[in-house]
């Protein structure tokens, strides 16, 4: 049966797998307070991570069904198109674009763009055939799926939406390990595997991203005057989402403002 990422978490909760690795995203109802980090202006690429596991208490009950290992989030997620290049707020109004998740979609719509929900593995295709226009996420895909070959444009500046991504281990198995071996997962695990996660993934996005540069492709890094108008309309998103959230009794305004300390 082939692993589908969308799955990662049942898979490790039903028992199917001991530890694995993915995103929240892919299993949205199972985390809303944590998936609110993945709004522009909560965490910043570099720093999200510590801040991450400074409140990490705040997130345990959605964590409750498994033993977490590490969490941290990805590079500045960056707009990267096939035809069309962004330079205004503006050039994105309709344009289809690939999404990781509910909450990113949420930032695309916002930004006036048609979010589009599919695996990573798919994008290629539908970019090089035309079923969309291009694909939101950090620069590190140029090369680990080889989107620069169907990338035209990358355009970044704006406050970046950083989806977070997780290990996580089954609770039965982690139960059924001597002290030993619990303390020495403990110990490799964590912030230490959450950072050294963190920056594998953002030196692979930064070697990336200078390789596309040359040639007819173009980094476009967004005027002070557009990136205010990105920001501004995921404000009112985060604003939106957090009241809902509180209004469910889930503090997420609490946890937002920690976040930003």
């Amino acid at each position: 049966m082939r692993p589908w990422p969308d799955k990662q978490y049942d898979r490790v909760v039903d028992g199917v797998a001991d530890i694995v690795y993915g995103l929240p995203g892919y299993t949205a109802s199972q985390f809303p307070l944590t998936l609110v980090t993945e709004i522009p202006g909560v965490l910043k690429p570099d720093t999200g991570t510590q801040a991450l596991w400074k409140n990490i208490s705040s997130l345990d009950g959605e964590f409750k069904r498994v033993k977490l290992l590490g969490i941290w989030n990805n590079p500045e997620s960056v707009l990267m198109t096939k035809a069309k290049p962004i330079r205004t707020f503006e050039d994105l109004k309709g344009l289809k674009i690939r999404v990781s998740s509910r909450n990113v979609g949420d930032v695309l719509t916002a930004w006036g763009a048609t979010p589009v929900s599919m695996p990573i593995t798919e994008v290629y295709n539908a970019m090089s055939t035309g079923v969309i226009d291009g694909v939101y996420t950090d620069a590190s895909v140029l090369k680990s799926f080889k989107l620069e070959e169907v990338t035209q444009y990358v355009s970044k500046g704006m406050d970046s939406a950083l989806s977070p991504l997780f290990i996580i281990m089954n609770r039965d198995a982690w139960n059924g390990l001597g002290d030993a071996e619990k303390a020495a997962l403990d110990k490799i695990t964590g912030v230490e595997i959450s950072e050294k996660g963190r920056k594998i993934q953002a030196d692979h996005a930064d070697s990336a991203l200078k390789a596309f540069t040359g040639g007819a492709k173009e980094v476009i890094t967004l005027a002070d005057t557009e990136t205010a108008k990105f920001n501004e309309a995921s404000a009112k998103l985060l604003k939106a989402t957090v009241a809902e959230l509180d209004g469910k009794g889930l503090k997420a305004s609490d946890l937002v403002s920690a976040l930003k300390q």
